[in-house]
C-alpha cells in the first residue's frame, strides 16, 4: 500500500511529542472556536441554522499549523500534493488541512505516551475541529445572508428525529456524533485511523466525512426551503392553553402563595407536571434551548425535587415565582391590555437574558438554576447551560400560571 502521507508526517513531524500537553492543546483549540463569540455559542449551543453567522477563517489554520505544530502550512502543501494519490484539483481530499487532521487522530492513537482515554480526547477534539471547518463552509455557501430566526425555528420544528440535529437536540450535539461515529470502534474507517497506510483510502475517508456533513445539512435546508415557500410558522399552543392573567395581575401576596403552593404540589407528579404543549410553547421563545434536554431536566427536577440534599430545587421555585409575581405587578397596565401566553414568555426571557440586568432577586436565581441545570443533564456548553436556565424558569413560571387552565381541564390532565 502507498503510505506517502504518514511517511511524510511521521518524518516531518519526528520530534513533535504526541503527549498529554498536545491532547489540551488541542481541546484549547477545539473549545475556543466553540466559544469565540456570542455568535458562536448561540449557533453550536442551538438548534437554528443559517441564522448566526459562525466562520472558520484562516487563523483557526494557523493555531493547528504555527501554534500547535510548529510549521508553516506553505511548507507542507508541495510534499503533500506531489503524492501519486493527492489530486490538487480536489479541494477537499488535497486540503492539507484536512490531512493533516487525519494524521494526527493516528498519530494519536499510536502515540506511546497517552492512555487510552487521552487518545479518544484528542482525537474528538480534532475530529470535531475538522467537522466544524467543513460545517462553516457549507454553512456559508448554503446561507449567503442570514436567515430568518422565526422561519429557522420553524424548519428545526419540522424535523423528524431522523435528522441527527433533532435527536441530539443542538449543533454541538449533532457534530459530537458524526466526530464519535468517525472514531468507533464500529466506523468502516477504523482501520485507516489505526494504519494509515494507503493515501487513496485516506482520500475516501476524508471526501466521506465531508459528504456526511454535506447531507446532513443539505437536508435540513431543504426544509428550510420548504417553510420559507410556503409561509409555515411556528407552531404555537398559546391559542389552545389560558393563562390565568387577569388573576394574577390583581392578586398580590395571596395569589403568590397559591401559585407557589400549587407548583411544589405538581412539581413531583412528572405528568402534572411536564406538558408537551407548555414545552412547545417555551421552546419557541428560547429557541436555542435543546427540547430534549429541557424535558429531561424538567424529569430530574420532578423526580428530585422532594429528596435533593441541598433545598435549592425548592428554594428556586420561591425565588422564580416571587419575581416573576413582582414583574408582572410592576408591569400590570401593559399585561392587563395584552396577556397573550407568548407574549408573557418573551417579555419574561427579557429579563433573563438581558445584559444590563442588575437585580440581585434576580442574579440569585441565575445562579441556582444554572447549578441545576449543570446537575440535572450532561450539557456543558455555556451557551447552552445558558438557554436551559431561561427555559427552565420560564417553564416554572408558565405551569405556575396555568393552574386553573389544567385544574379545570379534569383529572385527565394531572
Amino acid at each position: 500500500m502507498n503510505s506517502g502521507i504518514r511517511a511524510y508526517f511521521n518524518q516531518r513531524f519526528a520530534n513533535l511529542p504526541i503527549n498529554r500537553e498536545f491532547v489540551k492543546q488541542l481541546q484549547k483549540m477545539q473549545t475556543g472556536f466553540v466559544n469565540r463569540n456570542e455568535a458562536h455559542m448561540s449557533f453550536f449551543g442551538g438548534t437554528l441554522t443559517g441564522v448566526e453567522k459562525v466562520v472558520f477563517m484562516d487563523a483557526d489554520r494557523d493555531r493547528l499549523f504555527i501554534d500547535i505544530l510548529g510549521v508553516d502550512e506553505a511548507e507542507i502543501v508541495g510534499p503533500i500534493h506531489n503524492l501519486p494519490d493527492i489530486n490538487p484539483e480536489f479541494a477537499v481530499s488535497s486540503d492539507v488541512f484536512n490531512i493533516t487532521c487525519a494524521w494526527i487522530i493516528h498519530a494519536l492513537h499510536v502515540s506511546r505516551y497517552l492512555s487510552a482515554e487521552e487518545k479518544k480526547a484528542g482525537q474528538m477534539a480534532i475530529a470535531l475541529y475538522l467537522n466544524y471547518k467543513l460545517l462553516t463552509s457549507l454553512l456559508n455557501r448554503y446561507f449567503r445572508y442570514p436567515a430568518n430566526p422565526e422561519t429557522a425555528a420553524a424548519t428545526y420544528a419540522a424535523l423528524s428525529y431522523r435528522f441527527i440535529l433533532k435527536r441530539e437536540g443542538s449543533w454541538a450535539g449533532a457534530l459530537n456524533y458524526r466526530a464519535s461515529e468517525l472514531l468507533a470502534d464500529h466506523s468502516i474507517w477504523k482501520h485507516e485511523i489505526e494504519k494509515l497506510d494507503s493515501d487513496r483510502q485516506v482520500v475516501e475517508m476524508l471526501n466521506d466525512i465531508q459528504n456526511r456533513v454535506r447531507e446532513m445539512l443539505k437536508a435540513i435546508y431543504d426544509v428550510f426551503v420548504d417553510v420559507h415557500n410556503h409561509g409555515t410558522k411556528i407552531r404555537s399552543s398559546s391559542a389552545m392553553v389560558e393563562i390565568d392573567g387577569e388573576v394574577i395581575v390583581r392578586e398580590r401576596t395571596s395569589g403568590l402563595e397559591v401559585y407557589v403552593r400549587y407548583i411544589k404540589d405538581t412539581i413531583i407528579h412528572r405528568n402534572a407536571f411536564i406538558k408537551q404543549e407548555l414545552l412547545d410553547i417555551v421552546t419557541d421563545v428560547v429557541p436555542t434551548a435543546p427540547p430534549h434536554r429541557l424535558e429531561e431536566l424538567l424529569q430530574w427536577v420532578s423526580d428530585n425535587f422532594v429528596h435533593h440534599r441541598t433545598g435549592e430545587l425548592e428554594q428556586s421555585i420561591d425565588a422564580i415565582m416571587e419575581h416573576a409575581f413582582a414583574y408582572m405587578q410592576a408591569n400590570r397596565q401593559q399585561l392587563a391590555n395584552h396577556f397573550d401566553l407568548t407574549d408573557v414568555m418573551v417579555r419574561m426571557r427579557g429579563t433573563y437574558t438581558s445584559s444590563r440586568a442588575s437585580d440581585p432577586k434576580l442574579m440569585e436565581i441565575k445562579d441556582q438554576v444554572e447549578k441545576i441545570v449543570r446537575q440535572g443533564t450532561k450539557v456543558k456548553n455555556e451557551a447552552a447551560v445558558a438557554a436551559l436556565r431561561t427555559a427552565y424558569c420560564l417553564y416554572v413560571i408558565i405551569r405556575a400560571f396555568t393552574m386553573h387552565h389544567y385544574t379545570n381541564a379534569g383529572p385527565s390532565s394531572n
